[in-house]
């Protein structure tokens, strides 16, 4: 029995959908238990750790491929109490400044004898929730439409990861309690902590971790961020240019001098019957340099309004 027999059956696409979805509840109700049951306090991001993430990767020599990550370690006073709240979400890119006011959600939970559990308020901690569902939905779409499932087996499955998720989400919550908080040395009175001898402490096990914790590191990682982004940007547009150029080259000069004499009429010709094939290759040509010129003008502003205004802290 190989996997092509069953993709055929829909057997995959039913797991892939079952657990697409209880991951979305799971992330779900893990998120609803801070947002509907905690409450809120004020943070600040005392520091942002870059680290390395390893994945699978077959395709590569060492199997393995490596990406660079930023989160945020934050800090924040719940009943006369400091902490440090640090495993927060990755991502890509540093979407924190440095002492940075965040929203931290904080539960109290039952039968820890005063201890707690805290998530910073983010987007992700909706957007991970409707990634995985739109997978798994979309998994079930496939096996019901494209495979001709039944809908009573659609019905059973996402019955199956709701039940599912909820007990992910249970596992969860077991998991932290097994964690206790961790307490600031900043401002707990211990005597002789330095400002980065406390923060090494919170780096992610391994040789590849940095806590960017001082304004002129925070600075020099921005601009590193800002030139490396304006490389690609930049050279995006340019090669963009140069596709437009290649599809306008190839238009006839009776198609050129429509083209910039009367768009509309060069329009008509061209959407016409009896438009020429030349024609029509050479606008997609010129179509694809137009895409990817707007995708690069709009990398630019980006890259100028999210790091030009990062720098300042």
């Amino acid at each position: 029995m190989d996997l092509f027999f069953l993709a055929n059956t829909g057997i995959i696409p039913l797991i892939a959908g079952v657990i697409f979805c209880a991951l979305a509840i799971a992330f779900y109700l893990d998120y609803r238990r801070f947002s509907e049951g905690g409450d809120m306090v004020k943070g600040r991001v005392k520091a942002i750790e870059k680290y390395v993430s390893e994945s699978m990767d077959l395709d590569r020599p060492s199997g393995k491929i490596r990406r660079i990550f930023y989160r945020p370690i934050v800090e924040y006073k719940y009943k006369g109490k400091e902490y440090i709240l640090k495993n927060n979400v990755g991502s890509n890119e540093i979407r924190y400044k440095l002492n940075q006011q965040v929203p931290v959600m904080v539960v109290e939970d039952d039968g820890r004898n005063g201890q707690i559990s805290a998530r910073l308020k983010d987007s992700s901690n909706i957007l991970f929730p409707i990634v995985f569902i739109s997978i798994g939905l979309l998994a079930f779409w496939v096996y019901f439409s494209q495979l001709g499932g039944s809908v009573i087996v659609v019905a059973v499955a996402f019955g199956l990861s709701v039940g599912l998720g909820k007990f992910i989400a249970t596992l969860m919550k077991r998991a932290e309690a097994t964690l206790s908080p961790i307490k600031s040395s900043l401002n707990a009175g211990e005597a002789g902590n330095e400002q980065n001898s406390s923060l090494e402490g919170f780096k992610s096990k391994g040789e590849d971790s940095v806590i960017i914790d001082t304004e002129a590191a925070y600075k020099q990682e921005i601009s590193n961020h800002r030139f490396w982004g304006q490389i690609i940007s930049y050279g995006l547009m340019v090669a963009s240019i140069y596709v437009i150029y290649l599809g306008y080259s190839q238009l006839p000069d009776s198609a050129r001098q429509l083209l910039l004499s009367d768009i509309g009429g060069f329009w008509g010709e061209l959407t016409s019957e009896m438009a020429p094939e030349s024609w029509k290759k050479a606008m997609m040509v010129l179509g694809i340099g137009v895409f990817f010129f707007l995708a690069s003008l709009r990398s630019c502003f980006y890259i100028r309004k999210k790091y030009g205004g990062s720098a300042r802290i």
